[in-house]
């Protein structure tokens, strides 16, 4: 009963922190001089006449508590206001690039995961040699690169091989417009490799996948620092406790103590790095999807900042500040499931 009333109090924190957050962005689209509020209403081609109309049916003429209460409802309905940059509603602009940034996210998570595990792992079994060196050497330039430029780098750096005739990677897009001709594959899930698998189209996997390999390694690298920085912490501290000196004075063998007992012990500080990553990606890498020309919620949030899209930039903010609380109270709820020795 007590996991569950911690799970309720958690839902509870969970709905007041987003109520805060469309305060915030009810507050942005309303408050702030030159905003004005009718935009997230209107399409390009709106008469300018028709304006006052469409302000007294969304309640823009009323007093700003009543504007709040019908901007509410408006979310809840999911009438989220149309997006001018794009020139589609702000929901069917989220159903179209939310997968993309998924996907991306998904895959630059895996290589981050996997090779900042192993870093960090064969950094902290190996303290003070020259492979701890090599990977904590590794890990800080990841962690200090500024995403942004390293795609640059990889950018340039594929172009002048691609000049040279040698093998190469696509440097923007999620898949070459001659194949999404001429070999679509019929959406599922919105992510390209995941329906051309289950479509059995490999041609379009493979060459959905040459595409998302730059973008996901640009976007993997400071994760993968960070998460070889934690792991390493974390493996030391658990070698250094008295149980498992125990065990090696009892002549357990160093693969099944790294493998039973210290990796286990380790997750917990892992875990909290994984889940904020996991949110800080999938909210958009706005940077990294313009490098790429990524079609994806972070390409979309910049070019609604650039065209002063109200509507387009208050639905990234609420999706990615819900992923953020989801992402969170999953990991806390995961963390008595991983150690039963924590308990609410």
């Amino acid at each position: 009963m007590q996991l569950y009333r911690y799970i309720l109090r958690r839902i509870g924190i969970a709905i007041l922190v987003l109520f805060g957050v469309t305060l915030l962005t009810f507050y942005l689209s309303r408050g702030v001089p030159g905003v004005n509020p009718i935009t997230a209403y209107v399409t390009p081609t709106t008469p300018i006449s028709l304006y006052p109309q469409i302000a007294r049916e969304n309640g823009l003429d009323l007093p700003v508590y009543l504007q709040y209460f019908f901007y509410m409802k408006d979310l809840l309905v999911g009438n989220w206001g149309y997006s001018r940059s794009i020139g589609l509603p702000v929901t069917i602009a989220i159903e179209n690039f939310f997968p993309a940034t998924l996907e991306l996210t998904i895959v630059a998570m895996i290589i981050a995961v996997v090779i900042g595990f192993a870093l960090g792992l064969v950094s902290a079994l190996n303290n003070g040699k020259w492979s701890d060196f090599l990977s904590r050497g590794i890990s800080i330039e990841s962690v200090s690169l500024p995403p942004f430029w390293i795609g640059i780098v990889f950018s340039l750096l594929f172009f002048f091989i691609g000049q040279y005739g040698l093998p190469t990677l696509p440097l923007d897009g999620r898949i070459s417009q001659t194949l999404l001709l001429q070999n679509p594959v019929q959406p599922i899930t919105g992510m390209f490799l995941i329906d051309s698998l289950l479509r059995g189209n490999i041609p379009f996997f493979v060459n959905a996948l040459l595409h998302i390999i730059l973008p996901a390694l640009t976007l993997s690298l400071f994760p993968m620092g960070l998460i070889a920085r934690t792991v390493r912490a974390s493996v030391l501290d658990v070698l250094s406790q008295d149980h498992i000196v125990f065990a090696l004075s009892k002549g357990l063998s160093r693969r099944t103590l790294i493998t039973r007992h210290v990796i286990k012990n380790s997750l917990i500080a892992v875990l909290t790095i994984l889940g904020l990553i996991f949110a800080v990606l999938l909210s958009g890498s706005v940077l990294v999807e313009t490098v790429f020309a990524w079609p994806g919620m972070g390409q979309w949030a910049a070019t609604s900042i650039t065209s002063n899209d109200t509507a387009g930039i208050m639905g990234f903010t609420i999706v990615s500040a819900s992923i953020f609380v989801f992402i969170n109270l999953v990991v806390d709820i995961a963390y008595i499931f991983i150690d039963p020795r924590i308990r609410y």
